[in-house]
Parts: structure tokens; sequence; C-alpha cells
């Protein structure tokens, strides 16, 4: 099969997605915006493209994927990171121009409701699922998370308890404050194809570092956390790629508090056991688990500007090092990597340039915000 994916500039979950799909005898096509993303120059990778900036130029972006498409025949579509809201939003006009292509994307106002915080906890009060309390703005007694209604990689939250320290001046149509809770970050991947589970982990790094906090990332068991994830997957029939993140306490009480309607790096623990194209494509695809573990050090460059690693998490540091699989760099297909430290320039260049910072400038050009 001819597979085409987008957002390939997220080398920590595409590059896992590409090689899986090429060993499997599929035809590989990848696309981004960016000149220099490192999945692109895989091996794996028969042809790339460079796309316009769907936050930019959308419907220019919406006819080079169509004109992509339809030149190489493409049989199946998976945008992987945010420009998937866009896809979604003009699928019928992609369906209409290229007939042939399956799009592995759910409709746009599903995403979109996952997208925006504010309508997501409005969800999981109809589900009675546990979320971090929204509260007043104007209160001063309880430690606050300030968080725009539409972000990723917590970008722009900010603890806090008076107003006045806000580093931002809060928007109710933009903006939400939420009760501050304390405890574990945990994260999952899914595949869902209409409710259907595919497959479903829970994850968590070991180590985080400053720019890169999920430079790693391991298997844990929670069962409770798989539930969570199939009770919402289910009730909305969802199809495609899909992760949440929580809060587990000290006490193990467990707090929902983002969504992710896309790839990520969950993939690569469970790319080494399974056939992807299987898993998101084929009815009759029986899951394989295993505990794994996954980093991404491809980025070593990137270590003096991560900052801490120091005497009290050295150890985690050389554990993950040594012990963990590496994702980026393969002797077997070596430009990725090589690759990645131009793509690294190229980010801190652009978040210098539009004065932001290095992370938002990983997905500021395909960002979607309402």
């Amino acid at each position: 099969m001819k597979i085409l994916i987008t957002g390939s500039r997220l080398y920590s979950a595409t590059l896992e997605l590409v090689r899986n799909l090429a060993e499997n005898g599929h035809e590989v096509y990848a696309a981004d915006t960016f000149k220099h993303s490192a999945t692109n120059y895989s091996n794996a990778v028969k042809k790339r493209f460079i796309v316009p900036s769907p936050r930019q130029s959308e419907l220019k972006f919406i006819n080079s994927l169509i004109d992509i498409i339809n030149s190489n025949e493409i049989d199946y579509y998976i945008p992987c990171i945010e420009e998937i809201i866009y896809v979604a939003k003009h699928l019928n006009k992609i369906k209409q121009k290229c007939s042939k292509v399956f799009i592995f994307t759910d409709s746009y106002d599903k995403l979109l409701n996952l997208h925006n915080k504010r309508e997501f906890y409005k969800l999981m009060d109809q589900l009675k699922i546990n979320y971090p309390e929204l509260l007043d703005i104007n209160d001063i007694t309880e430690e606050k998370v300030f968080k725009p209604i539409y972000s990723r990689f917590g970008l722009d939250n900010q603890i806090f308890k008076d107003k006045s320290k806000l580093k931002v001046k809060f928007d109710p149509k933009k903006h939400l404050a939420q009760k501050y809770i304390d405890g574990e970050l945990l994260c999952t991947y899914s595949v869902y194809n209409k409710g259907q589970k595919k497959i479903s982990i829970c994850y968590n790094g070991t180590l985080y570092l400053k720019n890169h906090p999920y430079s790693n990332v391991q298997t844990i068991q929670n069962e409770k956390v798989i539930n969570i994830v199939d009770k919402i997957c289910r009730y909305l029939n969802f199809t495609g790629q899909i992760g949440f993140d929580f809060i587990k306490t000290s006490t193990g009480e467990l707090y929902i508090i983002d969504c992710n309607p896309r790839i990520t790096s969950g993939i690569s623990l469970v790319s080494q056991y399974n056939d992807i194209f299987s898993m998101f494509f084929e009815d009759n695809f029986k899951p394989i688990y295993k505990d794994s573990t996954a980093k991404f050090f491809g980025l070593i460059i990137c270590l003096p500007f991560a900052g801490k690693i120091n005497h009290k998490n050295i150890g985690k540091f050389f554990k993950v090092l040594f012990r963990y699989r590496e994702v980026v760099f393969s002797l077997k297909d070596l430009k990725p990597y090589l690759i990645s430290y131009l793509q690294t320039i190229y980010s801190y260049r652009y978040a210098i340039k539009n004065k932001i910072s290095f992370k938002q400038a990983w997905l500021d050009d395909i960002t979607f915000n309402g």
C-alpha cells in the first residue's frame, strides 16, 4: 500500500511509524512544513514533500495535500499531529478530490471538542470522569493552574494563587483556571476504529529534561486509566490515534487533565511488537502487549540546554541512556539522527525570529487555536 503521513517533524513518534510501515512492505511518503524534518530523511520514506503551513495558509495546505495524494496514488493518509484538525475540517473536500484514499481521522467537530479544554471538561462531566475543579480566577485561597483553552505541551500553563501574578491577562474566552493537583503525570496512547479498541497503553517518563520532557518513556500498568480511556472512546465512537494525560495523586486518585487527539510518543512502545498498518486498519488485528521503553536522545545536542542533570537525577540519566531502547539513532537508518540537528537549529532560529519559546517553535505553524 502507498501511505502518506504528515507531521513528520515529531520524529519521537513518526520515525517509528514510517519504519514499521516500510518493514511491513508498504511504500511510505512523508510531508511537513519544515524543510528539515528528521523523519522525512529516513530510509523508510520513498519520497518527501514540503507543504504550506496550515495555520498561515490553510487552503494552500489542503490543496497541496490533494496534489500529493492524487499524483502519487496514495491509498492511506495518516495525519499525525495538530494538522489533523485542519485535515478533518476539510475532510469532505479532500474526499471529493481524492476518492480512492482512506484518511485516518475522526470528524472535525469531534476533534475540536477534544482539543478545546473547556468543551473536553464538559464531556467529562457527562461521563462522570474526575478532572481538576475549575475555579474562579478571583479566588486567592487556592493554588490554581492557568491554562489556555487551546494549548499543547503544557505551554503557557502557570501555577498561581493571585491573578495579579499572571504573566498573561486572563480572558475567560481563551483561558481557564483549574485547581492545582499534585501528583504523578501518566500518559496514554491508544488507537480506536469506530469505538473499537485496537490497542491502548499507559506510560510515563523517567527523566524529565527542561526542553524535552518526553525524552524517554516506559510502559506502566494502570487498568483504571485504560478503562477511562475506553469509556471515552467508546462513547464517542472514536476513530484514530489518541492520547490522554492524567494526574495520579499519592493516594491513588486519578484526574484527567488533557486530551491529544493525535499520535503521541507512546507509539514507540507498541511499534516494536505490532504491525502498525494492521493495528490501524485491519479488523482482525490482535494487539501484543509487552513492557517496553524508549528514549529519544538523537537530540543529545540539546542536553546542555536542557538544564539540570545533577546528583539527584544522574542515576536516572544513565539508566535511561544505557538501558532504554534508542528510537532516533540507528546505524541502519542514520540520516534522521543527523538531520535532527538541523531540525533543532531551525527550531531555535524560528523561536528567536518569532519571539516564542523553543517548544512553541516545534508546532507553531501547524497549531490550531479555534
